[in-house]
């Protein structure tokens, strides 16, 4: 038997000079994502968030300090959703240890919303980090029809 053919299947293989690429054929045909995903990918939005820093923070350690970090989740309202592939989304920064002031520098978080923006908020939940578990420290949510949008 003759080895295999090395390099992408003959559908991905550059056409040589004055050559037309191969069709593919029915086993390269197949997709990645079903239709009804790539209809809502098509009208969907990306929603960049950006964490900078917390304020007077509660002391959630024995030594009077808190190891903070913020929990951010993009929440359907109760009309709508915000799920990509049938999954709420969330993201989580850094944690600063020992501050009741942290700051987050370059923490930038980005989620892609398949559902109109009017009903989805973003949870941010702050919390301290210990060796099991964590404390509530904190939390804010806002609706994305109350943020100063840029669409396009």
């Amino acid at each position: 038997d003759p080895p295999p053919p090395r390099g992408p299947p003959p559908s991905r293989r550059r056409a040589r000079m004055g050559q037309q690429p191969s069709q593919p054929s029915d086993a390269d045909s197949g997709r990645l994502l079903p239709a009804h995903v790539l209809d809502k990918l098509a009208t969907s939005h990306v929603v960049l968030v950006a964490v900078k820093y917390g304020r007077r923070l509660p002391e959630a350690d024995l030594l009077g300090k808190s190891d903070p970090f913020v929990v951010l989740t993009l929440r359907p309202d109760a009309a709508g959703g915000a799920e990509l592939l049938g999954r709420p989304q969330e993201a989580r920064t850094t944690t600063k240890p020992n501050t009741l002031e942290p700051e987050w520098t370059n923490e930038l978080f980005h989620f892609v919303v398949t559902t109109p923006l009017e009903s989805t908020r973003v949870v941010l939940n702050c919390r301290d980090r210990d060796l099991i578990g964590s404390d509530d420290l904190g939390h804010a949510q806002l609706r994305l029809e109350q943020l100063h949008l840029r669409i396009g």
